[in-house]
């Protein structure tokens, strides 16, 4: 699956489980009440002030060390 700015986080979650621990780890709380974050990549870090950008680069290359 490819992750773009307008994947939403619940989707993300979904098929990577492992990145919930990448969004911790950066202060991105994804999850409230045990119910996934229901924006996308570039809202929920909008909402909390970081450089989407730079998360969506940061993300991918956690996801592919992951994977290997």
């Amino acid at each position: 699956m490819e992750i773009t700015l307008d994947t939403k986080i619940e989707k993300i979650l979904e098929i990577y489980p492992s990145s919930s621990s990448f969004f911790a780890r950066r202060g991105l709380v994804c999850y409230v009440c045990g119910e996934a974050f229901w924006g996308t990549l570039d809202e929920l870090c909008q909402e909390k002030g970081v450089d989407p950008g730079a998360i969506l680069t940061e993300l991918i290359s956690f996801l592919k060390q992951s994977q290997q």
